[in-house]
């Protein structure tokens, strides 16, 4: 890992000028699913949503350049740090596209037969919950607004719960190894096939861009 320094920026205009396109360059921005929540503080999504991390929402847009490198916004100032007109100026962005999802956030168990299937039932529950999120079509708006990214990575992993299945409780210990691990992936192949993923192709403005699709056992 490289650390910075980003407070030599402020030394002077010229090092400010030949500095701050290396940084912007290279270091490496980490967003998460509650990052795009929290631009939608009245709506529910399937994960909870971050604090404290825009100054403005970056689903208005990256401002209007003002005088000495001031930035004026249509919208409300938010209690966060980040601005949307200096993320836009990052070319490497990583999106860890986490999901815990548990018994008390409305999302539901799935059932799995002794062939290692998900019953159908629960296939449409688990659609139906996934389609509320709007964080990928938000994630995408604001990848927009940068000019150009470098390097786009994508880490999808996927935890949910299995529900009981008696035919597959048995004296075999790897048994229920396997039953969370067989849950775990088939939520995330059911996440890819339900397109919640689409919105990516609508960006044009990525040059490499790849999914890393992480499988928690």
């Amino acid at each position: 890992m490289m650390q910075m320094y980003p407070q030599i920026l402020c030394v002077s205009r010229q090092i400010y000028s030949e500095a701050s396109d290396i940084m912007y360059s290279e270091a490496i921005l980490m967003l998460f699913p509650g990052d795009l929540v929290s631009l939608r503080p009245n709506s529910e999504d399937i994960t909870t949503p971050s604090e404290h991390v825009w100054r403005h929402n970056p689903l208005k847009g990256i401002g209007v350049p003002g005088p000495h490198g001031t930035r004026t916004y249509e919208a409300p100032e938010l209690d966060g740090k980040m601005e949307p007109h200096i993320f836009a100026r990052f070319k490497q962005v990583n999106f860890e596209l986490d999901f815990a999802f548990g018994l008390g956030d409305g999302c539901p168990s799935l059932f799995v037969d002794a062939d290692l299937n998900i019953d159908p039932k629960d296939r449409v529950s688990f659609k139906k919950h996934l389609r509320r999120t709007k964080i990928l079509r938000d994630f995408t708006r604001v990848m927009s607004n940068a000019p150009k990214l470098t390097h786009l990575k994508i880490m999808l992993e996927i935890k949910t719960m299995p529900a009981q299945n008696p035919d597959l409780h048995d004296d075999d210990d790897n048994l229920p190894e396997l039953y969370f691990r067989t849950v775990d992936t088939k939520a995330v192949e059911m996440f890819i096939e339900f397109s919640i993923l689409n919105p990516l192709w609508t960006l044009i403005n990525v040059e490499y861009a790849y999914i890393l699709v992480i499988n928690p056992w």
